[in-house]
């Protein structure tokens, strides 16, 4: 296993023992089929036999609770014109919602949106 395969293995590794299902990438692509851990646990073996040799990322499954009793969530946003076709009613509505949601982190995307 290359180190950059290794230390992405281990960054997963750390959020799969906080109670996160994880599914390795290629690109935006899941390396796996996923949609049971969006009802059922990730095991051990479950996570060690994911494909890390060919991932170059790895998503979280948001939605489902973790050992500490909390659910991740996110939001995606596109907030300016042109970044996709939404109307002006739909932008003023997501603007408001990022405005008054708690927000724990937020990053801006490579097309100008935010998550």
């Amino acid at each position: 296993m290359m180190e950059s395969t290794a230390s992405l293995k281990d960054a997963a590794f750390e959020l799969w023992q906080l109670g996160h299902r994880i599914v390795p990438l290629k690109g935006k692509t899941p390396l796996v089929a996923w949609q049971r851990w969006q009802s059922e646990p990730q095991s051990l073996q479950d996570f060690e036999s994911l494909p890390w040799g060919q991932a170059d990322g790895f998503g979280i499954i948001c939605g489902v609770q973790l050992n500490n009793g909390y659910c991740v969530g996110a939001l995606d946003c596109d907030l300016e014109k042109g970044v996709k076709p939404l109307s002006e009613d739909v932008l003023k509505k997501q603007t408001e919602v990022l405005e008054n949601m708690r927000i724990t982190q937020l990053e801006e995307t490579p097309s100008g949106g935010k998550h």
